[in-house]
């Protein structure tokens, strides 16, 4: 094959085949497929249970001097997954001095997050932890318990928990 001659992926392929034609066409292209399905297979295998968290505390209520990071002591906190969501690492960013706290998890679960993030904050002295920022992801749906726990304020960004679509600030 000539390496200038255009490509179509698999992808493309299955994408027309299931879209577009119908009746006898269809099925007889489905057939020639190697993966002769009736129909694609959903990639997300079951639903989100998720509806949101409750009692939440919009960004736009956070005190001002968090904007101009001035005072020290404010915080913002995040989840790096792997591909599979099987394992994380929670994120803490002093929003002064931008210092990086690496937190431990057992698991991307709220328990496992309220556990490690309360582990890793009590660390800090109790005048350096003021506030924390989150996105609304389902990981800080014991956002109140670590916020009584650690008596500091928890905020959330608004919108998704994609923090693709919800940039920190």
């Amino acid at each position: 094959m000539d390496s200038s001659s255009p490509r179509v992926s698999h992808e493309t392929i299955y994408c027309a085949v299931y879209a577009q034609p119908r009746g006898t066409l269809r099925t007889e292209l489905v057939k020639l497929l190697r993966k002769s399905h009736a129909g694609r297979l959903p990639r997300a295998r079951g639903q989100a249970r998720f509806t949101g968290l409750q009692g939440m505390t919009s960004i736009d209520l956070r005190p001002p001097e968090v904007a101009t990071r001035i005072v020290r002591g404010h915080w913002e906190g995040d989840l790096i997954k792997d591909a599979r969501n099987a394992s994380a690492v929670g994120t803490i960013v002093e929003r002064t001095s931008r210092l990086l706290m690496l937190v431990k998890l057992d698991d991307a679960g709220s328990n496992a997050v309220l556990e490690g993030f309360s582990r890793q904050l009590r660390s800090i002295p109790s005048s350096l932890r003021k506030t924390l920022t989150y996105d609304q992801g389902s990981e800080m749906a014991l956002h109140n318990t670590l916020a009584k726990r650690l008596r500091l304020d928890i905020f959330f960004y608004p919108g998704s928990a994609d923090p693709m679509k919800t940039p920190m600030v």
